[in-house]
C-alpha cells in the first residue's frame, strides 16, 4: 500500500499543477474529518458502555454538537471543490478502500476482531 501511494503521488508530480494536487489532498482531508465525526457520533449511540477517557464538550443529549458541526463545515469546504478534483479523490478512495479490503481478507486474516 505504501509503494502504491508513492508511485501515486510521483504521478502527480507530472500535472505541473500544485493547486489541483492540494485540491485533491484537501477533499481527502475532509473527506477523512467528516467520517471521523461520522464515527464519534454513531460510537455514542452504539457503543455507550465503553469508557472513554475523554468525553466531546456540548451534548444536546446524547448527540455530541462539535461532530455535527465538524461534519456539517467539512461538508461546506467540499462542495467549493471542482467536479474534477472530486472525482479524482473518490477514485484514488476507492482504490485505497479496494487495497484495504484486500489486505484484510488475504493477508492479515490472522487479527482476531475487537468488540
Amino acid at each position: 500500500a505504501t509503494i502504491l501511494s508513492m508511485i501515486i503521488a510521483m504521478s502527480f508530480v507530472f500535472l505541473e499543477d500544485i493547486a489541483f494536487v492540494a485540491n485533491v489532498n484537501n477533499f481527502t482531508v475532509f473527506v477523512t474529518f467528516i467520517v471521523i465525526n461520522a464515527v464519534l457520533i454513531s460510537m455514542r449511540y452504539k457503543k455507550p458502555q465503553i469508557a472513554r477517557p475523554f468525553r466531546v464538550p456540548i451534548s444536546w443529549g446524547k448527540l455530541a454538537v462539535l461532530p455535527v458541526l465538524g461534519i456539517l463545515f467539512n461538508l461546506l469546504m467540499l462542495i467549493q471543490l471542482e467536479t474534477r478534483v472530486m472525482a479524482i479523490g473518490l477514485g484514488l478512495g476507492g482504490l485505497g478502500a479496494l487495497a484495504a479490503l484486500i489486505s484484510m481478507r488475504y493477508i492479515r486474516s490472522d487479527i482476531k476482531k475487537i468488540d
